[in-house]
């Protein structure tokens, strides 16, 4: 009975100098994971609401990141973002802070809405809900001009 303690005693103590290598092992994988998703993640949105009529034109998502249909439509966004790079800077007016609710106040708008500007920053359009990729993409034209 003896002899069964003390293997018993024996794997506990080799288990538990294993242990940190494992805990190491997995935060880097864990850190290497969160590195790579940042990576591929599309380019953030500037929050610089300044840069409406600096020259180029503009779309401002009006956001609030409390709300399920904002983030649904960030991400819709999201996906047409690589093609229209370079035609318009992607903005982004917070509803949660100061300057994203004077921003969503003047335009008289709430958040889960697209507030689209000229070069010289003169409101285009708005489109306010989640939107359908084609519809969405459509919004896009219309306010910026097809290229196609």
């Amino acid at each position: 009975m003896q002899a069964r303690l003390q293997v018993s005693s024996g794997a506990a103590r080799s288990r538990g100098s294993s242990a940190p290598w494992m805990n190491w092992l997995v935060a880097v994988f864990i850190i290497g994971a969160l590195v790579g998703a940042i990576l591929i993640l599309p380019g953030s949105y500037s929050a610089d609401l300044s840069r409406i009529g600096n020259g180029t034109r503009a779309v401002v998502l009006v956001h609030d990141t409390g709300l399920a249909p904002s983030i649904d439509l960030m991400h819709a966004v999201d996906q047409l973002r690589d093609e229209f790079e370079g035609r318009v800077q992607f903005l982004v007016a917070d509803v949660r802070t100061e300057s994203g609710k004077r921003f969503a106040h003047d335009h008289g708008v709430g958040a889960v809405t697209l507030v689209f500007f000229d070069a010289s920053g003169k409101t285009l359009s708005m489109l306010h809900g989640v939107q359908a990729p084609p519809k969405l993409r459509q919004a896009f034209d219309t306010a910026l001009g097809s290229t196609q």
